[in-house]
């Protein structure tokens, strides 16, 4: 996959992907004073980060929001053009677009077809603003619950099944001649706080995943 020297990374996505200080302020969810809690303490803990150093590359700019959705009725979505034009910085394109998004679109109730819609037009966009990246989309995975006293994020027994979503995003990512990374299709939950969260090492575990995605292409 990466032939270029020191290629740049754009990152698109909602809380899991976010840090303080290199996500947009109004919408962090990984801040240091919280690191006691997620063990996620400085830059090189965040499972992007993670990904970009593993593939030799540097950071151009992370457009995270925690809560955002995919679909453009839902909060800060990721399938508006304004949030796609924010992936480049001074006049720099990405080379790899890496997303990960649509776990709040499930919370929220938005249908598998609905998503399908919304994910299929961000793709287009994006590949309409960036003609010559590589556009990466990662299917959907579910955290392991490791404290019963935690209630769960997402009630995924009341949801639609992750699946449909996944689904929708294999589709969206055929459509557009795109590339998927099918982190669901290792099966495995990562460790996080409350089911969707990552810890430190739940990061690791979903880096890991990008990672043998990533290279294996």
């Amino acid at each position: 996959m990466l032939r270029d020297q020191c290629p740049r990374f754009s990152i698109l996505g909602d809380s899991i992907s976010t840090f303080y200080g290199y996500t947009p302020a109004d919408g962090v969810f990984y801040h240091p004073a919280f690191s006691r809690t997620t063990g996620v303490s400085s830059l090189a803990d965040t499972w992007w980060m993670k990904v970009i150093e593993g593939c030799g590359g540097e950071l151009l700019v992370n457009h995270s929001y925690a809560g955002s959705t995919v679909c453009r009725d839902g909060y800060q979505a990721a399938s508006s053009p304004w949030r796609i034009a924010k992936l480049r910085r001074d006049q720099m394109d990405p080379d790899y677009i890496l997303i990960y998004s649509g776990l709040n679109d499930v919370a929220f109730y938005r249908t598998p077809a609905e998503f399908q819609s919304n994910y299929t037009s961000m793709l287009y966009e994006m590949k309409s603003v960036y003609p010559h990246a590589q556009v990466w989309c990662g299917t959907l995975c579910r955290g392991m619950l490791e404290n019963p006293a935690i209630a769960p994020f997402i009630q995924f027994n009341h949801c639609t099944p992750l699946s449909e979503y996944n689904e929708s995003i294999c589709s969206a990512v055929l459509e557009t001649d795109c590339y998927l990374a099918d982190l669901a299709s290792f099966e495995q939950e990562y460790h996080s706080i409350d089911g969707v969260h990552p810890n430190a090492s739940g990061m690791e575990q979903i880096a890991h995943m990008w990672l043998r995605c990533l290279l294996t292409e």
